[in-house]
């Protein structure tokens, strides 16, 4: 009888509905198999279906686009790989995989010189100080767009370093840059940045301390050394603009008969329409297609008259540059009575302009004959 009603209660067992508790695991049934398994991944840190290592070109584009990025040390990074990188194929005539156009490059710079990051700017100057002049002169006017915002700019630190970016143009194309009214907004936007600016300036930082050179984080123990950085690039830039830069002259190569042959051809190079590229808005001065009327003196509200020497002189001394003239005028002679370095340095600014504006007028007194 036992063992049969064991088997009673085993097989009533069977079909019984088990009752679920609160809290309590649902028991497995007998027949269950454990399915679960483990599985392990090896990550590397760099991983590419293809076969072939990026190009140079790749990287050097990817670093190029990281200039936007929102980390200051990432833009710094970026910069600091193209000028270890970029500088010995730039330019060169080597397949597209190894660089990248200037087209490309000076675009995604330029902007740079706005950076908010003091090393960032550093690293961009340091660059672009190594790039080939010749693959930059066509990009000058561009540039010089940012350098005017710059040294126009409401934060102090980027007004400061804008001069190093306009010194550094000087040295690749001076010619382009002053023309297409280079000229003008330079000179107004040093005058700025040297905090000599009146009320009646045009878009152009107003001068006094707080706006000036040494106002906003720029500490008071590197004002002199920002002072003379700006007077530098000024004396550079009046150099530029007012004096004749000696140039070998085509015919100063030939030989006495060679001379003598071509005595009615001896200065084509005077009369010849510019073939540089830059140089491709020759009848500027006219004012054609300028809505500011710009007298044939260089007189007048615009700056398509000031594209040569004589031009700019005059618009100094008697066109719409008068008031450009008179801030310099009263500045340097400020920064001369300070006296020491920085003074003499004023003085020597100050003679390049009264000696820039007296050739100008010693060449209208006695024109060549």
């Amino acid at each position: 009888m036992t063992a049969s009603g064991k088997k009673k209660r085993e097989r009533k067992q069977d079909f019984a509905k088990t009752k679920l508790k609160v809290g309590k695991t649902k028991a497995k049934p007998a027949n269950f198999t454990n399915t679960s398994f483990k599985s392990k991944a090896l990550v590397l840190a760099t991983q590419s279906l293809n076969q072939a290592a990026p190009t140079q070109a790749h990287l050097l584009n990817n670093h190029l686009s990281l200039l936007t990025h929102h980390s200051s040390t990432t833009r710094r990074e970026s910069l600091a790989y193209l000028t270890t990188h970029l500088p010995p194929t730039f330019g060169a005539e080597v397949s597209a995989h190894h660089t990248i156009p200037a087209a490309a490059l000076i675009p995604a710079l330029s902007p740079v010189i706005l950076d908010s990051s003091s090393s960032v700017r550093t690293q961009l100057l340091t660059l672009m100080q190594h790039l080939p002049p010749k693959q930059i002169e066509l990009y000058v006017p561009k540039i010089m767009l940012y350098i005017n915002s710059a040294m126009t700019h409401i934060t102090p630190d980027i007004r400061a370093d804008s001069t190093k970016f306009l010194g550094w143009l000087l040295t690749v194309n001076a010619d382009s840059l002053l023309r297409n009214g280079g000229w003008a907004k330079g000179l107004w936007g040093l005058i700025g940045v040297l905090g000599w600016g009146t009320a009646k300036d045009k878009n152009i930082v107003l001068g006094n301390a707080s706006m000036g050179i040494g106002g906003g984080s720029t500490e008071k123990g590197s004002k002199g050394k920002i002072t003379t950085q700006h007077l530098e690039v000024l004396g550079n830039f009046l150099r530029c603009g007012l004096h004749e830069q000696e140039e070998t002259m085509p015919g100063e190569a030939l030989n006495e008969d060679t001379r003598e042959a071509s005595k009615a051809y001896w200065t084509p190079h005077l009369h010849m329409i510019p073939s540089k590229p830059n140089q491709s808005n020759t009848y500027s001065y006219l004012g054609l297609f300028s809505h500011a009327q710009v007298n044939m003196d260089g007189s007048g509200s615009g700056t398509g008259g000031v594209e040569d020497i004589d031009a700019r002189r005059r618009w100094l001394s008697e066109g719409a540059g008068k008031d450009a003239y008179e801030c310099m005028n009263k500045g340097l002679r400020g920064v001369i009575q300070e006296g020491g370095e920085i003074g003499r340095l004023g003085g020597r600014v100050l003679g390049v302009l009264d000696t820039g504006l007296s050739l100008g007028a010693e060449n209208r007194n006695n024109p060549p004959h």
